[in-house]
């Protein structure tokens, strides 16, 4: 009795200990001085800055395990990153508002958040953020238990991670919708994608052990070439130390040279001092020589004296002389000043012959590449006749194919006069087709079939080719009539045929394992159609029939598992064949996924399949021709000008 009141007691004290969590006084204090700078950047209209300090204060909230005071602050941040426009942060916030009303258990605010954080995620075009935002968005969907729209969300994660041969994704988003067909209650499904997640946990392991075998192998590789490169520096390190005592041996060399020229210069020296000697020796005798010369002049200045009368007719003579000297320096100057002139008239004159020799270079040059560009451009005319002859024969043999492709697929008319009410909305990319459909008639059972093929132009339509070609050796020839059966045997003819059952992943690296072709097939739905019982025998390939009656309207869903493709081990690849029971008006529609994938409308997104869903839906009591005129004008106004995606199917059938 005292151990269960001391077990209550403890249990009160931590249920009080829980409710009554509080800051430290490290956070408090970090809270004031956050919520200061908030007023602060409010006053000077500094959103960015307001923003900021609004997120801080509520992470520490929040890493405080106090979400509901931790909420204000991260919805006020994303109003004002919504005002200046800032939607990667706006996508942040919302994600983290809508998983705390997660936690405090309002769904439907969560709900709200995570739906806008998901319509950001969408602008973006980055699959794995779509991802990542659809399973926040179905995880509260699933707390809601709307367990249908989340097993829709959870199974376009499901296809985007196929898209990025993301297995964890992919086991993380069947393991969900096995959970939500668990708990509806349909139990086929449940164990449907209980075996898928465990297909691919063991598709993930074997990457794994993949990925380390080739990193093991890859770190081998970088060993031998790090051994292989200090073998080269030793080799290296050989060559510089010969290298340096050949340059040692060289300097010895040049230093006994340069010994020998200083002696050799020692030697020029002392003959210049004896030169200098002897011409010092012949300055003293011509002095000598000159004094004997200034005495003798002396002799003569009498003889000056007497010669006055010529000094002074010398001297008006060399006066006449100094104005003609006068006279010829004015013209030397002048000359020199002209011949100054002339040598810069010749520098110019040189110096334009070089420009004119520049020019003429230039010329020469643009002339050889005005050949040359003539040449590229009677080369490139003759590329482009080439290629447009080219382009003509590949168009005319694409021509060639549609007529043929239009030859093998049935009749529209034979289909639509075989059923009271029915319409087929068939609407190609290019101007052959991977998408086809398919009628044979025989005895009370009536086959349809609507199938999209891998790819779209001229490969899609290689496949439609194989693929009716196989439907009519199954049925027409085999007489093959069940569905299940049918799509099992067109599965293994495609896998023979395209050589498509390897399930070894050959690869020289790491990243080839990240670049994968995907499995050449085709996804597809086959109804046998019993109108006088009114009754449909259907099985698909990840494909699926909308079923609209008076009432309500109805999804009947194929398996999993696409025509030809490797995703899954062969040995698990089965169909199930489903039965609908048709009343008067029942309608059935059947299409490709080149509807729902069309870009377009406001902000260029995808039209989805549930759009599609409740388009058809709306159609309930129209003419078959109406619906299809109403199919036409909507793809038209929700298309605009965005060019068209992918092939389009749409099979109606009324009964």
């Amino acid at each position: 009795m005292q151990l269960k009141y001391f077990v209550l007691i403890i249990s009160l004290f931590f249920s009080v200990m829980s409710f009554s969590q509080e800051l430290t006084t490290k956070q408090e204090n970090d809270v004031n001085s956050f919520l200061q700078s908030v007023e602060k950047y409010k006053a000077e209209a500094n959103k960015n800055q307001t923003a900021s300090y609004l997120k801080k204060i509520a992470d520490i909230y929040n890493n405080a395990n106090m979400p509901n005071k931790a909420l204000p602050f991260y919805v006020e941040a994303s109003q004002i990153s919504e005002e200046i426009g800032n939607t990667t942060a706006v996508r942040i916030f919302n994600q983290q508002i809508g998983r705390l009303y997660n936690e405090v258990g309002n769904y439907p605010e969560a709900e709200k958040y995570l739906k806008a954080s998901l319509d950001i995620a969408y602008k973006s075009n980055n699959r794995e953020m779509i991802s990542a935002a659809l399973s926040n968005y179905a995880s509260t969907l699933f707390n809601q238990k709307k367990y249908d729209l989340a097993i829709e969300n959870y199974d376009e994660v499901l296809t985007i991670a196929q898209e990025l041969k993301n297995y964890r994704m992919m086991r993380n988003a069947s393991s969900k919708i096995a959970t939500c067909y668990k708990e509806l209650g349909d139990n086929e499904n449940y164990e449907k994608y209980f075996r898928l997640t465990s297909s691919f946990n063991d598709f993930e392991k074997n990457e794994i052990i993949k990925k380390k075998e080739l990193a093991a192998e890859y770190q081998k590789r970088v060993a031998i070439e790090k051994t292989y490169r200090l073998e080269i520096q030793g080799f290296k390190l050989e060559l510089v130390e010969d290298s340096l005592a050949k340059t040692e041996e060289e300097n010895k060399q040049k230093q006994i040279e340069i010994e020998l020229l200083n002696q050799t210069n020692a030697a020029k020296q002392a003959k210049i001092k004896e030169e200098k000697a002897k011409v010092k020796k012949k300055e003293a005798e011509l002095k000598a020589k000159k004094t004997i010369i200034y005495s003798l002049i002396g002799g003569f200045v009498l003889i000056l004296l007497a010669s006055l009368i010529v000094l002074k007719l010398f001297i008006d003579k060399k006066k006449a002389n100094k104005k003609l000297g006068i006279l010829n320096n004015e013209l030397s100057s002048k000359n020199i000043k002209i011949d100054n002139q002339n040598k810069d008239l010749q520098a110019k004159n040189i110096k334009i012959d070089n420009q004119n020799k520049d020019l003429i270079s230039k010329n020469d040059k643009i002339n050889s590449q005005n050949k040359e560009l003539y040449a590229k451009n009677i080369k490139i005319e003759k590329d482009r006749q080439k290629l447009a002859k080219q382009n003509k024969q590949i168009m005319d043999s694409i021509n060639y194919a549609s007529r043929i492709q239009k030859a093998i697929l049935p009749s529209q008319q034979a289909i639509l006069s075989d059923f009271n009410e029915a319409f087929i909305f068939y609407l190609p990319r290019d101007i052959v087709s991977g998408d086809f459909y398919w009628y044979a008639k025989h005895d009370d059972f009536k086959f349809v079939a609507a199938v999209d093929c891998t790819g779209h132009s001229v490969p899609g339509a290689f496949m439609s080719m194989i693929g009716n070609t196989l439907l009519n050796k199954i049925i027409n020839e085999e007489k093959e009539f069940d569905p299940a059966t049918i799509l099992l045997r067109l599965h293994k003819g495609i896998i023979v045929t395209l050589n498509n059952n390897r399930n070894t992943i050959e690869t020289n690296g790491i990243e080839d394992i990240l670049d994968q072709s995907p499995a050449d097939g085709m996804d597809m739905t086959l109804c046998r159609f019993n109108t006088n019982k009114k009754e449909v025998i259907m099985a698909a390939a990840n494909h699926q029939i909308v079923v609209v009656r008076e009432d309500k309207t109805e999804v009947v869903k194929g398996d999993y598992f696409s025509i030809g493709g490797h995703i899954q081990h062969e040995s698990e690849t089965k169909f199930v064949n489903k039965k609908i029971i048709a009343s008067e008006g029942t309608t059935l529609y059947m299409h490709s996924d080149g509807f729902p994938d069309q870009m377009g409308g406001p902000k260029k997104r995808k039209f989805m399949t549930k759009n599609l869903r409740s388009l058809l839906t709306g159609f309930y009591g129209l003419s078959m021709k109406e619906q299809r005129k109403k199919l036409s004008q909507t793809l038209k106004e929700w298309k605009g000008d965005v060019r068209q995606m992918d092939d389009i199917l749409v099979i109606g059938i009324k009964f």
